[in-house]
């Protein structure tokens, strides 16, 4: 049967059709390959892309922090070992690791022409029956192509371009190169860690050896890991259980490798077992621009909004592959010196605490060339003693040697008892531990080029760590992270209590709500409570005074009366502003919110219950405030026992928890909380009953023997003992009687009244004495406050009581009267105000809050204290951090600027408010827990006359301490000389924290060694300032505008000193009292009592609010999310915090 001629002609033209598109294809590929231009495959093209890099510049724009791919960071190798005789084996590539890799990623490399068509149907059809991503199909070539021309295959659009491009030019490199070439090129290309790529850097990195020094076992692991080097890194933690997973995990994957190289018969069975016989000995080594936290930060910063997109706009799909040039905020001699003086301090620090020890660490491999300010691990060569002893010291490359004051330094810290004068004996007893070839930790100072060497000190490996942050208008100028310079960053990632650093929050948020700084706060323990809990602060100190200004709460540091402040914050609100202040922290009703809903808010999210029980603490405590201010008290020690009363709800649950934890303070503990409204009402109540056939019997009875009084009546009734020693025939006035139902409750001095006692009295007085004896106003509840006292105080609450039962439940009228919701309302308040000045950590609402019960970072701390001193609150619409910019401008390879900071700043604080947080602050420093760091605040400077000037430089902060001594915070800020005076705008806020990572280990250290917020914090603080103050910039503004600088005597004063100080107390701060030999000074306005209170609500700050939503409030560039149902206390005890029962 013949094909019909139709069908012929059909079949012979799809045939010719094939034919011809396949020979065209063939063509076009051909082309493509190996005659179409493609000059990005040049060798002097590929060898330029492969020493690229990103450079990273400090704010002077020339002084390089880093890279990302440096060429420094790839040591180039070669495939073919050069013909010269002294050529370096350095620069060769070993041939076992062209077999490893071969073995490990593609072992038909030698058989395919770049691509491997079965590979990837074999690679496919695993992936599908998988129903994932099992097995890849790129080639060593592919993998080439892609790491040299960044045509990385990414999911979605594009994706399939990509991979033919990529494809395309691995058939273009086996076309134009050897596959020598091509392992040569993929040798030198792939990741290993942070900015380093290539097998000379991995061999550095992972076994601190040079290419030419690996052994098998390390050959065939680096070979296997260039998939995924993060997943075999033992490097990138701390964690010992999570460092043998990563060893495990990296040996596995070399025995994978070796066994593919044995199948292959590249290696011997003999070969084999050595190599796989061990786990992988990893030992880490070095390489110039290396990770550290300056430099991660900003790669984290790069891969996120905007500079994300801006990188996809410019074209580039990463940092490491988008050859910039970017210019941050640091400084490099400020950031210099942040680190080598935090490293100093805690190596002082460890010193102190434990003595000398050697380090435990090898000395720094011989190819280390050492740089100054560094820490090294050198080997010691000698030691010298006699008239001129030192220590010689091998580091890396050169040679290091201590000697001079460094060495007298050393000898000092390991004998603080040594006299001025050192002695030949102390010399020999603190080296006699330092043995010729032992290991020894060096700073480098400074090059003696006269003498070859570096001048070193000798310093210790701390258990202690910190950070340091320094930041001027909104910049970050330094931070150092912690004693290494990578890894956990401390300054921006480690969550501290801060101590009594939150103190100046509470402050700002008082003198907004109408308090005065001068004004008095009760400083004594007192009891607290909040939702059903009891809360007694304690002090690091003995308070100077009962009572305190917040001027000198701040600056000393008083726990006591910061807490009272807190607890009568809102005291001049009256109702509406009030209210106001309820939709400042997002409590008032919401619009759209049926008052049921507005109810079940506050009730099940808050724990706010408004019932009568609920007011009795508030209404107790206005009708305290209006017995203070209408009543003459005698004498002044019941004014003082009304003061310290507490309401005392479930007051005997709470002495029971303390009596059964068996607190070294229970006994102080239990007078206070036995001290209550709710005890001496049952009391009181007990007094009137008895009373009745008391006073009755007294005022009627006629006794002629004791037997006759009988016990009922005078039973709990006492007498001082200051009135058995009166003649009862000479006593015109009666004795005061005391009413306790145990004597414990009663202070020193009182005894029971006998029968005996009672029918004297009952013979001798007349019938007014015998009244006014048993009246109310002569009995003293526990010998405390009188009757009468007590009984206004019930009657005031009542009254207003019963005026508020006539209003609906959870209405303003009731809440305002709400002891619990006033205390919610009074701590959200601030936990808002923080988070509007910069604070980015998660607060909770704690009674402790203001002795800094949250966990917060160091840049927490830097960024409210930065507000705080000037008032302002800075920004960038443009950073992923929208309160501080780290990087300010970004260039392209031909200099043209695809990024520049957007730096912005806003008034944020009334300028009385301002001025009075730049007194507080300043006083801490003058008179307070920073005094320490004046010494280091002067300087001397020639004037426009010529004459020169020694002054004291101004300058601001607080200290905080935590975890019973184990964390130590300093927090500060220096301002800087402009044409208005010495100003804080364009100063700098710098921060530092020093303390344990392990608190509760460091804890058990604070008998012997307390860190404080003065002795931990301060020392770096204070150098870094010095530094700032003597910079040629400083003095010559010092020098220009010393005409606009006030001063007294020899002192700059900051330039709202405008009018004569105010002379204080300098016990409490107060103006009260005389204070005419105080040499305390303050700068503020005299109060003026005559004059109404500014309660000013946060006008300013407000203005940084524009709208919400269901997820929360949006406020300056970032959302808020709605806040967490608060907690009484934080999980971790803090010695300006007293630990609060859950």
């Amino acid at each position: 049967m013949s094909v019909p001629r139709y069908v012929a002609k059909a079949c012979f033209g799809l045939f010719t059709l094939i034919n011809l598109v396949l020979l065209t294809g063939t063509a076009v590929l051909g082309y493509l390959v190996f005659l179409a231009p493609a000059p990005h495959l040049d060798r002097n093209a590929i060898q330029q892309r492969l020493l690229t890099e990103t450079t990273v510049y400090y704010r002077d724009q020339r002084t390089k922090l880093g890279a990302f791919y440096d060429q420094v960071h790839l040591l180039y190798l070669q495939a073919n070992q050069p013909t010269r005789i002294d050529s370096d084996l350095d620069t060769v590539i070993p041939e076992a690791f062209f077999d490893a890799i071969i073995a490990s990623e593609d072992q038909s490399f030698y058989q395919h022409i770049g691509a491997d068509p079965i590979g990837i149907l074999r690679a496919s059809w695993a992936n599908l029956l998988a129903g994932r991503v099992i097995q890849g199909g790129s080639t060593l070539t592919q993998q080439t192509s892609e790491l040299l021309f960044e045509h990385r295959p990414e999911h979605g659009e594009g994706r399939w371009a990509n991979k033919a491009l990529e494809t395309l030019d691995a058939l273009r490199l086996e076309a134009r190169y050897s596959k020598r070439d091509i392992l040569e090129f993929y040798t030198n290309l792939f990741h290993v860690h942070g900015t380093g790529q290539g097998l000379a850097i991995a061999a550095r990195y992972y076994f601190n050896k040079n290419v030419s020094d690996l052994n098998l076992s390390e050959i065939a692991f680096i070979a296997g890991s260039v998939k995924g080097p993060a997943n075999y890194n033992p490097f990138r933690t701390q964690n010992p259980e999570e460092i043998q997973r990563i060893v495990e995990r990296a040996t596995e994957r070399r025995d994978y490798v070796l066994r593919n190289m044995l199948e292959m018969e590249l290696i011997s069975e003999e070969r084999f077992l050595e190599a796989s016989q061990d786990l992988v000995a990893f030992r880490q080594g070095s390489f110039r621009y290396q990770d550290n936290h300056q430099i991660e930060v900003v790669r984290q910063q790069m891969n996120e909004e905007p500079f994300h997109s801006i990188l996809q706009d410019y074209g580039a799909e990463g940092v490491e592959k988008g050859e910039l040039r970017i210019q941050t905020t640091l400084d490099p001699n400020l950031q210099y010196l942040a680190q080598f003086e935090l490293r100093r301090h805690l190596s002082r620090l460890e010193f102190q605490r434990n003595g000398y020890a050697a380090p435990v660490t090898n000395p720094e491999p011989s190819s280390l060339q050492p740089e100054s300010g560094n820490f090294y691990t050198g080997r010691i060569e000698e030691v010298l003693l006699g008239d001129n002893p030192s220590v010689k010291v091998q580091v890396g490359t050169d040679r290091a040697e201590v000697w001079g004051l460094l060495l007298e330094e050393f000898v000092r810290r390991t004998n603080p008892q040594v006299p001025n004068k050192l002695r030949k004996k102390d010399f020999q007893q603190a080296l006699e531990n330092l043995k010729t070839g032992g290991s020894i930790l060096v700073a480098l100072h400074q090059r003696d080029n006269t003498r070859s060497v570096w001048q070193a000190s000798i310093e210790q490996q701390p258990t202690l760590d910190g950070g340091v942050m320094v930041l001027q208008d909104g910049e970050v100028r330094a931070f150092a992270g912690g004693f290494a310079s990578r890894g956990f960053n401390r300054a921006m990632q480690a969550y501290r209590q801060p101590g009594s650093t939150f103190k100046l929050l509470l402050y700002m948020v008082a003198m907004e709500l109408g308090w005065n700084p001068l004004e008095a706060l009760s400083n004594e323990y007192r009891v607290y409570q909040w939702q059903g809990e009891v809360y007694i602060p304690k002090p690091d100190h003995n308070p100077p005074d009962n009572q305190s200004s917040m001027v000198w709460a701040g600056a000393l540091s008083e726990n006591l009366a910061s807490i009272y402040l807190l607890e009568h914050l809102l005291d001049y609100l009256d109702l509406e502003q009030f209210e106001r202040l309820m939709e400042f922290a997002r409590f008032a009703r919401e619009e759209n919110e049926s008052r049921a809903d507005y109810v079940v808010r506050l009730r099940d999210t808050y724990g706010i219950i408004d019932t009568q029980y609920r007011m009795q603490p508030y209404l107790m405590e206005a009708a305290r405030q209006e017995l203070l201010r209408n009543t003459a008290f005698e004498p002044p020690e019941e004014e003082q026992a009304l003061r310290n009363l507490y309401h005392g709800r479930n007051w005997h649950a709470e002495v029971r928890s303390r009596l059964r934890s068996g607190s070294a303070r229970v006994s102080r503990e239990r007078e206070l909380l036995e001290h209550n409204f709710l005890r001496l009402q049952e009391l009181q109540e007990r007094l009137r009953q008895q009373l009745v056939q008391t006073k009755d019997a007294f005022l009627n009875g006629s006794f002629k023997t004791d037997d006759q009084v009988s016990g009922e009546w005078i039973q709990n009734f006492y007498v001082h003992e200051s009135a058995l020693r009166t003649d009862p025939y000479n006593t015109p006035i009666p004795p005061r009687l005391a009413y306790a139902e145990n004597p414990r409750d009663l202070t020193k001095g009182w005894v029971p009244i006998t029968p005996y006692r009672f029918r004297l009295y009952n013979q001798v007085w007349t019938s007014n004495q015998r009244e006014r004896f048993f009246s109310p106003a002569n009995i003293w509840l526990h010998g405390k406050i009188r009757s009468t006292i007590f009984q206004g105080l019930e009657d005031l609450m009542q009254q207003r009581q019963q005026d508020l039962l006539r209003q609906k439940p959870y209405s303003t009228a009731r809440l305002y009267w709400n002891h619990d919701f006033r205390m919610l309302l009074s701590l959200q308040t601030i936990v808002e105000v923080a988070t509007l000045l910069g604070v980015e950590s998660p607060l909770q609402p704690v009674l402790s809050f203001p002795l800094g019960a949250n966990d917060v970072t160091l840049q927490d701390l830097a960024m409210l204290y930065q507000s705080l001193a000037t008032g302002q609150v800075f920004g960038d619409s443009t950073s992923p951090k929208k309160h501080w910019s780290l990087i300010r401008r970004i260039e392209d390879t031909g200099g043209r600027t695809i990024y520049e900071a957007n730096h912005q700043s806003r008034t944020i604080l009334d300028p009385g408010v301002n001025r009075a947080l730049q007194e507080i602050m300043r006083s801490v420093v003058e008179y307070g827990t920073g005094r320490r760091a004046k010494r280091f605040l002067q300087t001397e400077y020639v004037r426009e006359d010529g004459k020169q000037v020694k002054v004291q430089i101004p300058a601001l902060g607080k200290t905080g301490t935590a975890n019973n001594y184990s964390n130590a915070t300093f927090v500060g800020h220096l301002p800087v000389p402009t044409r208005q005076g010495m100003q804080t705008q364009g100063g700098h806020t710098i921060a530092v924290y020093v303390g344990s990572d392990r608190p509760g280990e460091a804890e058990a250290t604070a008998n012997r060694f307390r860190l404080t917020g003065s002795s931990g914090a301060l020392p770096v603080w204070s150098r870094i300032a010095y530094y700032l103050i003597q910079t040629r910039e400083y003095k010559e503004r010092l020098r220009i505008y010393h005409p606009n600088l006030k001063s007294l005597e020899g002192k700059l004063l900051l330039s709202y000193a405008t009018s004569p100080p105010l002379n204080v107390n300098d016990k409490n701060g107060l103006l009260e009292g005389d204070v005419t030999e105080r040499n305390a000074e303050v700068f503020l306005p005299l109060p003026d009592s005559k004059l109404p209170r500014e309660i000013r609500l946060f006008s300013r700050l407000l203005e940084g609010r524009s709208h919400t939503s269901a997820e929360g409030v949006w406020k300056e560039g970032r959302w808020i999310t709605a806040m967490k149902q608060p907690q009484l206390m934080s999980s971790t005890s803090d010695t300006d915090v007293e630990q609060v029962p859950r």
